[in-house]
């Protein structure tokens, strides 16, 4: 009877593949920029979105998407997604459709924003949100950009505007710890107290009838928005379209 010769047969290491995480970790920096869209009226309201898009060498575009709070809590939302040019437009549109109007930026300019942001945010107590661990690496390093003078806070000092999410005790307390009561200025969605003439226009025509002066809701907030004090501007952006 013949043996069985064990056979010595190469050992096949598979490539593992990485997941989007690992990629962007490991690889979205040394990718070329390919857009940079942020906020128009991210100075004057303090909240705004910031869009950066890098290309990978199959054409397809990693994009994160950072909600900056410049006034005071630094990044409060983000994500990443990876899609292709259509899915990139489909996604701006949904961001126009609620009234956000982008203005193509430099990338240095918006890297600064988003980093002094946090940087400010860090100083007074407030981490950004857990998100930022991850898509900061489609952000150049901060080490590797040059730096640009952006104003944080407002009139010298944090505001704080109540978010539909926020843990606002926890937020205040850490305020109070950090910086004092009497060193920053708070909004609460309580604060948002339109004068007789909006609440009769909201009362009469959000519930979608609108003049033929009007195409939409956006085209009617915004005839309002013109005259309105600043922290009611602020909250309409900011419960109605964020």
């Amino acid at each position: 009877m013949a043996r069985n010769k064990k056979r010595k047969g190469k050992v096949v290491k598979m490539k593992q593949k990485l997941t989007p995480e690992k990629y962007i970790r490991q690889a979205a920096r040394k990718l070329p920029v390919k857009k940079v869209l942020v906020s128009d009226n991210i100075s004057e309201l303090g909240l705004g979105h910031v869009i950066i898009v890098r290309e990978k060498p199959n054409g397809d575009l990693i994009t994160g998407v950072y909600l900056v709070d410049k006034f005071a809590c630094g990044v409060k939302n983000s994500y990443f997604t990876i899609s292709d040019e259509d899915g990139l437009e489909e996604m701006i549109s949904r961001f126009e459709e609620v009234g956000n109007i982008f203005e193509e930026q430099d990338p240095n300019y918006a890297f600064n924003l988003i980093y002094g942001a946090v940087e400010y945010a860090e100083d007074i107590g407030l981490e950004p949100h857990k998100s930022f661990s991850l898509t900061s690496y489609i952000l150049d390093d901060v080490d590797d950009i040059d730096f640009v003078d952006i104003e944080f806070g407002k009139d010298g000092k944090p505001l704080y505007i109540q978010g539909p999410n926020d843990n606002s005790g926890r937020i205040l307390s850490i305020l109070n710890n950090t910086i004092g009561a009497d060193n920053y200025n708070f909004i609460s969605k309580g604060d948002l107290d339109f004068n007789d003439e909006y609440d009769d226009d909201f009362d009469s025509d959000f519930d979608g009838d609108f003049d033929d002066e009007y195409d939409d809701e956006w085209d009617y907030l915004e005839s309002l928005i013109v005259d309105m004090p600043d922290k009611n501007r602020f909250l309409l952006f900011y419960y109605d379209i964020v």
